[in-house]
């Protein structure tokens, strides 16, 4: 880190002191409840420390802030974990530290300066602490504990130089940022992070942002006092001549080892909806082609086997339901796991080239048809491999789920099946020491894999033993993670708390980890938190992290702290949504009586600009968020309702069984003149499709009648219906190049022209 505590030098004669950040101050005043501490999924702090925090507002709101600095002071320091839930918004809930820290950002210049003046000794001394052992870590601490101060600011300062000559452009620009809104910040301060926030956009190929950072420093002041390389700039320069200046001096060819992170998403479609904002653009030709290859669904036999119709009329597929299973394209290979394994296809000749684990997952295969629980109950359920399919096609997005950045491939393995999908039928007499069947594991894996090396495995994490991690031993991994600048961000249950846990990417050696919820029952208990899965979305420093269990929260990863959360109401047909998910996992039909389903398949955000979309699967309710404050801007109860599908700058896409609907992104209304707009006659949803500009390719089926309906986000209009050439059931669509792939319950096609 030398270099990075040398950057200030290298850009500027002197380093100064200013303050942190001045956050917009939502709903200041708190509701501070003073029931049971730890009840909900949002925990509540001792109440000992909401005491202290009201007694600091009320000594706030009447000018005593001298009196205040030393009970604000006491709860930034104090590391006690629990939200306080906020008086203007019922579900918007704040860490108990940010809430402190928000009181003492929004008080004016003069009430500022008094809590400085109260800290200034301490803050000081570990801000000095600090610097001189290069501790990342201690100035972070001096940010989060001593807001509003110049020291600071200082230490978001070096922390953004760290950042830079580390290559971390993103992490970069957010410490700049909270010197920026600091309004005691000094002209100096400021321009010395525009230079460092412009550098980072320009290694970023950002030009245009790096050309507005450039044009408010010079407001600030004139360039003759600014030095790059050591060089005194001449005075007159404009934006556009300072942003060459800095390219020519500090620009240069990139670290081998770091790539940007658009060069990492070009590749083709690499995660589940393409990208961290789950609204990616599909790099795609658009045209459907012909059917190259196809590649049956294992496990299709037994269902033949025991009597059920051929393929295109199985009785297993439930009317509405869709497949979890989501392909991915990247460069020259197909990924698609199946229900025992994940394959590596030749994205031209449908050739397979690797499978991983090699020869599938015998320890399913091998499974009893029978159980016997400690409770002396047997228990007989569908044959393993039946159960196995029908779940891991239908259900099981944490399996169906896989991510690749750059020639890694990241999995979750050992998830098994949730013992609620076991039927008990009678009683049975047990002897004492009688061999019983295991339990579902307690714990589950995350591996990655070589690309380039045939699926060799790189390391693996979780078990019981933590494996290439000791700490992450006894984890279970909810969802696969989001890669980011070397970095793996993902969602676990440890210890009773739901975490999110950053990784290395190239070792899987734990980063660090952030409790951010405590769900009401245990991940094992709760089949439709377990097969619902939870993951991460990423856009503008925020990490949006729904849990499946009530709440969604968003976190700053280079603070490492929770900037907000919102606990959302459960639905009141939750109960019936976990029992549909009971029987679907036991194989039971829905009868006709049981009427249209409203609820969505998956909780995943959907980051849109400045808002943040989702459909949690606990809820029957569509939310928008701001994505930097949590604060809801509106929710929708939704009817007919699977997923929310993504959509442009104005209008966000929700998809059902039977019909669309477009909502303002805005104000939530409906965005075109009819609010459920029905598919074409006969036509139902076959799968999740993709956003193609301001456009949404969607599979439908009709009988052996399969499409891609393209709708224009914008007005909901019909562009046109293209027919897929198979008499196989589309499902899940995934579209790169020159090749659209679907995984459906029968198989996977790919179709596209026959060579590149």
């Amino acid at each position: 880190m030398q270099n990075a505590w040398a950057f200030s030098k290298v850009f500027w004669p002197e380093f100064g002191r200013s303050s942190l950040l001045k956050m917009l101050a939502i709903g200041v005043f708190l509701a501070i409840p003073f029931g049971g501490s730890g009840a909900g999924v949002l925990p509540r702090p001792d109440r000992q420390w909401l005491v202290r925090l009201q007694q600091a507002q009320e000594k706030i709101a009447d000018g005593r802030v001298a009196e205040a600095s030393p009970l604000a002071e006491q709860i930034l320091t104090s590391g006690q974990w629990g939200y306080v839930p906020m008086e203007t918004d019922g579900g918007l809930h704040l860490p108990l530290e940010r809430a402190a820290a928000l009181l003492l950002e929004s008080l004016p210049p003069e009430a500022q300066a008094t809590w400085e003046a109260w800290c200034a000794a301490k803050a000081a001394h570990r801000l000095d602490e600090a610097l001189q052992q290069r501790d990342r870590e201690g100035l972070r601490r001096v940010v989060q504990q001593y807001p509003a101060t110049r020291f600071a600011a200082e230490a978001a300062l070096v922390l953004a130089a760290d950042a830079l000559d580390r290559c971390q452009w993103p992490e970069a620009i957010r410490w700049t940022e909270r010197v920026l809104r600091t309004a005691a910040s000094t002209p100096a301060m400021k321009q010395q992070a525009l230079l460092l926030a412009g550098t980072a956009h320009l290694r970023r190929g950002q030009a245009e942002q790096a050309r507005q950072c450039f044009g408010q420093l010079l407001a600030l002041g004139p360039a003759g006092v600014l030095q790059i390389g050591g060089q005194t700039l001449p005075s007159g320069l404009s934006a556009e001549g300072f942003l060459e200046r800095v390219r020519t001096s500090v620009e240069g060819p990139a670290k081998p080892s770091v790539k940007k992170p658009s060069e990492e998403l070009a590749r083709g479609w690499p995660m589940f909806r393409g990208d961290p904002t789950r609204n990616a653009s599909a790099s795609w030709i658009g045209q459907v082609g012909q059917l190259r290859w196809r590649l049956d669904m294992e496990g299709m036999e037994e269902f033949a086997a025991r009597g059920v119709d051929a393929p295109g009329t199985l009785r297993f597929f439930i009317p509405g339901q869709l497949p979890v299973g989501h392909p991915l394209l990247v460069d020259d290979l197909a990924l698609v796991r199946l229900p025992t394994r994940l394959v590596a296809v030749d994205l031209w000749t449908g050739k397979q080239k690797w499978e991983y684990p090699p020869g599938g997952d015998t320890a399913i295969q091998q499974t009893q048809g029978q159980h016997i629980l400690p409770s002396g109950v047997m228990v007989r359920v569908q044959s393993p491999q039946a159960q196995l399919c029908r779940q891991r096609i239908f259900e099981d997005a944490p399996y169906g789920q896989v991510v690749v950045h750059g020639n890694r491939l990241f999995l979750l393995d050992d998830l098994g099946v949730p013992g609620a999908t076991l039927l008990p039928i009678l009683p049975v007499a047990v002897a004492p020491g009688a061999a019983r069947p295991s339990a579902p594991p307690q714990q589950n894996r995350l591996i990655a894999l070589d690309l380039r090396k045939e699926g060799k495995v790189l390391w693996s994490v979780g078990g019981a033993s933590g494996e290439d991690e000791p700490a992450l031993a006894g984890a279970f991994f909810l969802g696969p993670p989001l890669p980011g600048d070397g970095i793996l961000y993902l969602l676990a249950e440890q210890a009773e708390q739901i975490r999110l846990v950053a990784l290395a990417e190239t070792t899987g050696q734990l980063l660090w980890t952030l409790p951010i919820a405590v769900p009401e029952r245990p991940i094992l208990q709760d089949p439709l938190r377990r097969l619902a899965g939870a993951m991460p979305s990423y856009a503008d420093g925020v990490l949006v992290c729904p849990t499946s269990a009530g709440a969604v929260v968003g976190v700053d990863p280079w603070s490492r702290s929770v900037l907000w959360a919102y606990e959302t109401p459960l639905a009141e047909s939750s109960l019936g949504n976990r029992r549909i998910m009971l029987l679907r996992a036991l194989g039971v039909v829905q009868t006709p009586q049981q009427g249209p389903e409203h609820f969505s398949l998956d909780s995943t955000a959907t980051i849109l600009g400045s808002y943040v979309l989702v459909a949690p699967v606990e809820s029957d309710r569509l939310f928008c968020f701001e994505l930097q404050t949590g604060r809801l801007l509106w929710q929708r109860q939704m009817e007919d309702f699977r997923y929310a599908a993504g959509g442009n700058e104005e209008v966000v896409l929700t998809v059902g069984e039977k019909t669309i609907s477009g909502w303002r992104l805005r104000s939530g209304k409906p965005a075109w003149e009819e609010l459920n707009l029905p598919l074409p006659e006969g036509f139902t949803t076959a799968g999740r499709g993709f956003r193609l500009g301001s456009r949404y390719w969607l599979p439908i089926v009709k009988g052996e009648e399969s499409a891609m309906l393209v709708i224009d986000i914008p007005t909901g209009r019909f562009i046109e219906r293209l027919p897929v050439p198979t008499k196989t059931r589309i499902g899940n669509a995934s579209a790169a190049g020159q090749t659209l792939l679907f995984f459906s319950p029968e198989g996977v096609e790919a179709f596209g022209p026959e060579k590149p």
